[in-house]
């Protein structure tokens, strides 16, 4: 979850002027978010190297009165590929006494195996999310600050 009041922006107005840079901070979150956050967010997964469908996956979601989630919208609830790539896998293999299965992308052979390696954990997501909030950090302050003059 992701605070997006005065006081995680750094931001230290005294009485009314605290409400009223939460009610700017409130009014412009999504556009922060969508202009600050979220490219931060899907450098670090490129950074990462994961696949293409895991940065178009990142959104913002408002979750209440200056909170929202980044979240990955990669995959399905079976299987919930972002959360794979985000914090990894074991090792593994087959369920029974059948092989493995899938087509390679490169060659389109069919390939058959016992066991695999897992996917690696990146943290993409915590990664991204943290550099966000240094980002809006920096930008943000100085905006609200324009528009109580």
């Amino acid at each position: 979850m992701v605070n997006f009041d005065a006081d995680s922006m750094k931001i230290s107005p005294e009485g009314e002027a605290a409400d009223i840079v939460n009610a700017i901070l409130d009014t412009n979150m999504e556009f922060f978010m969508k202009e600050y956050m979220l490219p931060e967010v899907k450098m670090a997964a490129q950074a990462a190297n994961v696949p293409e469908g895991f940065v178009l996956g990142i959104e913002f979601m408002r979750t209440g009165d200056n909170e929202g989630d980044v979240i990955n919208t990669w995959g399905t609830e079976e299987l919930p590929l972002a959360k794979w790539f985000n914090y990894g896998t074991r090792d593994h293999g087959s369920k029974g006494n059948w092989p493995l299965r899938w087509r390679s992308k490169k060659t389109g052979i069919e390939i058959f195996a016992q066991y695999v390696r897992g996917v690696p954990k990146t943290l993409a997501m915590e990664i991204g999310i943290e550099l966000g909030i240094e980002k809006l950090q920096q930008v943000v302050p100085p905006l609200v600050e324009e528009q109580l003059i």
